[in-house]
């Protein structure tokens, strides 16, 4: 048996209903243990724009193409699969450092992450808090999430410790942001 791994995979299928994401160790033979896994939904406004992409690609002849609002869709979908990776971490417990289920979907070791983070003078930390930050916003003001669900989907572990981030990041109460 070669060295068991833990992988996260991710996948949108093509109900649009969601982010799917699962826990597996594996050695990748033999050995496979099947964690737990989760389903973040994408929101109306993600779903709507997401049918329009897939109407736009069904004349693509070459992968690199990018027709209509593919190039858009691609960026936008960036988020949300960053935070159901954020989400199922917190959720599950898995603790942050243990990035090396995230580098290794990058192609590159956890210390090859944390130098080239650094060399960009920014953290791990730093970089999920912007990303939730961002996402908050969206949540709250595009998507009209309620305070709770925004928390949860951010992955904080409960709504109390999300309003303090908030005010944090904004200097206002959450609530303040979605009226």
């Amino acid at each position: 048996m070669g060295k068991v791994m833990r992988a996260l995979g991710l996948m949108s299928g093509t109900s649009l209903d969601g982010i799917d994401v699962a826990l597996i160790d594996t050695d990748g033979e033999n050995h496979v243990v099947r964690g737990p896994s989760m389903t973040f939904p994408y929101g109306d406004e993600m779903r709507q724009m997401l049918v329009k992409a897939l109407a736009d690609v069904r004349d693509i002849k070459d992968r690199t193409e990018r027709p209509g609002i593919l190039p858009h869709a691609e960026r936008e979908l960036t988020e949300p699969h960053g935070a159901a990776v954020s989400g199922f971490l917190r959720k599950q417990g898995i603790k942050r450092e243990d990035v090396d289920v995230i580098a290794a979907e990058l192609g590159v070791s956890r210390q090859t992450l944390y130098r080239r983070l650094r060399a960009e003078e920014v953290t791990f930390e730093e970089l999920l808090d912007q990303l939730r930050h961002r996402l908050a916003l969206r949540y709250l003001r595009d998507e009209h999430l309620s305070v709770k669900a925004a928390s949860y989907r951010l992955g904080f572990s409960e709504p109390a410790a999300f309003s303090r981030a908030f005010k944090r990041w904004t200097g206002a109460s959450p609530s303040a942001a979605s009226a």
